[in-house]
């Protein structure tokens, strides 16, 4: 019986195996999507079919942000957990019981940072442990309870408003910061001790005939100034 020699063939086959790699052709380089043909569009440098794989520039990356929920676009707002809902970009946070649950009474409330936020004290003798607005964007406080808001309110440097019902809002009010300042205290006994308005660089007053924080002049309307 004649033996045949196979390891020539055999790596002949695996030297044609390993040329079978295609690698990319610098055919399909480009700038811009003009640079590719009908059906290509331009990826991370090179022309890509339309609907195929996209060229993953760091493929150690994560697929998705796993702080969004699912389906959501990378730059869609997601509304905060402390929020009792988000109207658009705004932070609601309703105040509605008095059986002092948080975040309302056992703490203080405390607006999400960076983001519009809108705080209801609706509920009697809620907000009893302040409300706390002074890294949010944009602040309104509403305080219609019955004795609510009896601890600090405090503003930051954004917009902030702020009402007060009778009887309410004896724990201060801090709007120094604030770029632009109001609050109205109606009825007997609210907003004591009087609200601590802004101060204009180069001095001023910010505060109007009832002791309330006005927002009415250029010095005491600064923002985006």
């Amino acid at each position: 019986m004649t033996c045949v020699r196979r390891a020539p063939l055999l790596l002949a086959v695996a030297l044609v195996a390993a040329c079978s790699f295609q690698r990319r052709s610098e055919d399909y380089a480009c700038q811009v999507a003009s640079d590719c043909g009908a059906g290509r569009t331009c990826d991370q440098g090179w022309c890509v079919e339309v609907g195929g794989p996209v060229v993953d520039a760091d493929p150690n990356a994560p697929d998705a942000d796993p702080t969004l929920p699912d389906g959501a676009p990378p730059d869609a707002f997601v509304c905060p957990p402390a929020c009792s809902s988000c109207d658009g970009d705004i932070c609601l946070i309703a105040c509605d019981t008095s059986d002092g649950a948080a975040p309302c009474n056992a703490s203080p409330v405390v607006c999400p940072a960076g983001i519009q936020c809108k705080v209801e004290c609706l509920a009697d003798s809620s907000c009893a442990s302040g409300v706390d607005c002074s890294q949010s964007s944009n602040c309104r406080i509403e305080c219609t309870g019955t004795g609510s808001c009896d601890a600090p309110l405090t503003c930051g440097a954004g917009p902030c408003h702020i009402e007060c019902d009778d009887g309410t809002c004896t724990g201060g009010i801090d709007c120094r910061e604030a770029c632009q300042c109001q609050t109205f205290c109606t009825g007997n006994s609210s907003c004591l001790p009087a609200p601590m308005c802004k101060v204009p660089v180069g001095g001023g007053d910010c505060v109007g005939a009832q002791s309330e924080c006005v927002a009415n002049t250029t010095e005491c309307m600064t923002c985006g100034a």
